[in-house]
């Protein structure tokens, strides 16, 4: 009995021994990963001169500013983003993401690898409106290298001064890049960005592009350079339907239907003369354009034109329908380069200073405009067709039959027909809103 007990005890010590050896042995020889994850570059907190900062080691960390749906906004932006005191002397660069480096353009600021410091910098620049929004990124040497060439190449591509007119581009390609440059100069008005004006101002995506149309027909229906049209545009009013120069008054024999008398004086009137729409004609201008329009119909086909541009007699200039201004004004500019035999500083100045005395400063203005305008409309288009860059998807459009100029062009600088179409739905409003500094063209 007693050895019984014995040989069960040595069983059960020998049966421990083997479990333990076996576990051992499965522990050492057969290994199991367990599934944790650490970061394999953490933050690390740095104090240099006294201050303290956190870095990302080994890495470059850069912020994107900006991701825009077309090539000519992006370089619009750039060049103003560049162009804002709390920006100068930083790294900005425009290339496409590091996922999809073919794709869109986008805006990129390297910054300082110190979260401390580049976090309230990046805020300060939303809240300040110069940027809408930022994204952290983490890149490597090769990344950044690649966006610096590619950007260097943009840069180098839009500093070109294309030789050709915006009117060598068929109008799919050149009625995008206007509707890009038409938003960003009324978006970055510094009006808006001062909230100085408040109301649906800035153009949508279907005003823009509705009313670059407007402003390609008309051009080509009075063949006018179209560059400078798209100039004066911007000089005026930088696109926006706002009222200007409420403080403008002029003489006059008697009032006329919807004038608002000031004061009477030996058989005369002193009428206000305010500005209109996104040209700022004033309301003596748009009856003087009237009075060319009733004399101009009779030699030249206004039928060519969409009903939304075609002329209708008023008494009251602020009965006009906002997208027949354009009209008018193309008329006035028009007029202007028939008078000074076709010498475009001359018309220019007198669209604002008047036949009399045309305003040099203000054809030089308008000339730089124009310039620019082109370089971006022509070179972004350029730059979309050679990399295969798709724009975003146009409204449905009713095209309309071949529009012929109804005056000789000057050579090179018109064509011969255009093919153009028209968007539904597009909103128009003239408001009264605080006065602004606009010409008052040809004060009668």
């Amino acid at each position: 009995m007693a050895l019984g007990k014995y040989f069960a005890r040595i069983a059960a010590f020998l049966a421990i021994v083997l479990t333990a050896v076996l576990a051992y042995g499965l522990f050492r020889y057969f290994p199991r990963t367990i599934p944790l994850a650490l970061p394999s570059r953490l933050p690390l907190i740095t104090v240099h001169s006294g201050s303290v900062g956190v870095v990302l080691p080994t890495q470059i960390l850069m912020a994107q500013i900006g991701d825009y749906p077309a090539t000519a906004t992006s370089f619009l932006r750039l060049q103003w983003i560049r162009g804002r005191e709390t920006v100068r002397g930083k790294r900005l660069m425009l290339c496409g993401s590091v996922r999809e480096p073919a794709g869109r353009l986008r805006i990129y600021l390297q910054l300082q690898d110190d979260l401390l410091v580049d976090l309230p910098y990046l805020s300060s620049l939303v809240s300040n409106e110069i940027i809408p929004s930022f994204t952290l990124e983490k890149w490597t040497d090769q990344d950044l290298s690649r966006c610096e060439q590619q950007s260097f190449q943009i840069d180098h591509a839009f500093a070109t001064v294309p030789e050709r007119p915006l009117t060598d581009l068929p109008d799919r390609d050149l009625i995008g890049p206007m509707s890009d440059f038409l938003i960003f100069k009324s978006a970055t008005d510094p009006r808006v960005l001062s909230q100085a004006l408040t109301g649906p101002i800035v153009l949508n995506r279907a005003q823009a592009r509705e009313l670059a149309q407007d402003i390609i027909v008309v051009a080509r229906f009075y063949a006018l350079p179209l560059n400078y049209f798209l100039g004066i545009g911007a000089m005026e009013n930088n696109y926006m339907s706002v009222r200007g120069d409420l403080d403008h008054a002029v003489w006059k024999k008697h009032a006329e239907h919807g004038d608002i008398v000031l004061q009477r004086r030996r058989g005369r009137v002193l009428v206000r003369n305010y500005s209109l729409g996104i040209w700022q004609l004033t309301r003596e201008t748009l009856r003087y354009a009237q009075s060319l329009y009733l004399h101009d119909r009779f030699v030249r086909d206004y039928t060519l034109l969409p009903d939304q541009l075609r002329p209708a007699i008023f008494e009251d200039p602020d009965e006009i329908r906002p997208e027949t201004i354009t009209t008018y004004a193309g008329l006035l500019f028009r007029t202007l380069l028939d008078r000074f035999n076709g010498d475009i500083p001359q018309a220019v100045g007198a669209y604002n200073g008047g036949p009399g005395k045309p305003n040099p400063d203000y054809a030089a203005m308008v000339q730089n405009a124009a310039i620019y305008a082109r370089r971006v409309i022509m070179n972004s288009a350029a730059f979309d067709a050679s990399h295969s860059i798709p724009r975003e998807p146009a409204p449905p459009e009713e095209p309309l039959a071949p529009l012929p100029p109804s005056t000789p062009p000057a050579p090179g600088l018109f064509p011969s027909q255009v093919g153009t179409a028209r968007c539904t739905g597009c909103e128009w409003r003239n408001s009264p809103h605080t006065p602004l500094p606009a010409s008052r063209n040809f004060a009668l």
